[in-house]
């Protein structure tokens, strides 16, 4: 009875080893964005390989944001681009309204990080950029990467952006800017919003897929 019993606890642990995990653990967020190389042009002119998107990213936790833009080849001094280089990263989370930006600006003045939104201007009625404040960034000629991270709080939207949202309609833009980049009468008190000053170009924009505020990231968040 004995040996019976040891067969029956025996065949009752490999039964048990046998049952798989309740549930594996969810693969991390990465290459949100894909693009092929080549594909840089706008109104027939091709573009170059600052602006020639390759992919990108997007991660958050509770308290940031951070996006990622990946480009064939990143040349900071473009004698292409002599005003400048801008690249966009917009999306939508699921209870704003309004398209929400990230922004990075290579100019021959310097470079700029920018969080702001999109939305109808109450005054004129047409869609306008918003810039709101000044957001954290980096990015690698060698890696051909730029990074941008912003303050979830700091977006007028902020208390909306929620873990858990889900972040729909994500794409990326590389622009080159080809005329007067600020505009003084833009300047305005911090906290008043303010339009993005500046003639720009799409040479190259890309779509992504969904993501969910919080959820795992092969993104180093606010790096």
């Amino acid at each position: 009875m004995r040996l019976v019993a040891g067969l029956a606890a025996a065949v009752t642990l490999a039964a048990i080893g046998a049952v798989p995990a309740s549930a594996a653990a969810p693969k991390p967020a990465c290459n949100l964005v894909t693009d092929g190389k080549g594909d840089s042009i706008y109104n027939h002119v091709p573009g170059d390989s600052s602006v020639d998107l390759v992919g990108g990213d997007f991660a958050s936790n509770a308290k940031t944001i951070t996006a990622v833009i990946r480009v064939d080849k990143l040349v900071k001094t473009n004698p292409q681009a002599p005003l400048g280089q801008q690249y966009f990263v917009l999306f939508n989370v699921k209870g704003v309204p309004d398209l929400l930006t990230l922004s990075v600006g290579i100019y021959p003045t310097g470079d700029e990080y920018k969080f702001g939104y999109q939305a109808e201007d109450p005054n004129t009625g047409v869609n306008t950029s918003y810039t709101v404040g000044d957001a954290k960034g980096s990015y690698s000629e060698a890696k051909g990467e730029l990074r941008i991270s912003a303050d979830i709080a700091k977006f007028p939207q902020g208390k909306k952006i929620k873990l858990g949202a889900q972040v729909t309609n994500l794409k990326v833009e590389a622009r080159r800017v080809v005329g007067q980049r600020k505009v003084p009468s833009q300047d305005t008190p911090a906290g008043v919003r303010a339009p993005l000053g500046g003639l720009t170009l799409v040479f190259d924009d890309a779509t992504g897929k969904n993501y969910t505020l919080g959820a795992k990231s092969c993104v180093a968040i606010g790096k």
